[in-house]
């Protein structure tokens, strides 16, 4: 959850700074609205500033580290790191 939530936190800065939103609070009010975000979190950019500016970079980078060694452990084991494609593929 953690993974995620950095990650749409993170694109939710992308967004302001853009300029697609007019100032935080609009842009938590959309996710809260429309794609159902905890409203008692406030929002990612709430979330986000309660988690800690540095403490969220810290979190950034070390899923980065994570997603790097993913990839590296896929190109290496080729199709058998690769997930299914579907339930019944697994099946």
């Amino acid at each position: 959850v953690g993974r995620c939530m950095v990650a749409v936190i993170a694109e939710a800065l992308e967004i302001l700074a853009q300029g697609f939103a007019r100032d935080a609070a609009d842009l938590d009010a959309v996710f809260r609205i429309g794609y159902g975000f905890p409203a008692d979190r406030g929002g990612p950019l709430f979330l986000g500033q309660a988690i800690d500016l540095n403490r969220l970079a810290a979190l950034a980078a070390r899923y980065d580290r994570v997603a790097r060694r993913g990839k590296a452990r896929a190109t290496a084991f080729g199709a058998l790191a690769r997930p299914p494609l579907s339930r019944e593929d697994a099946a």
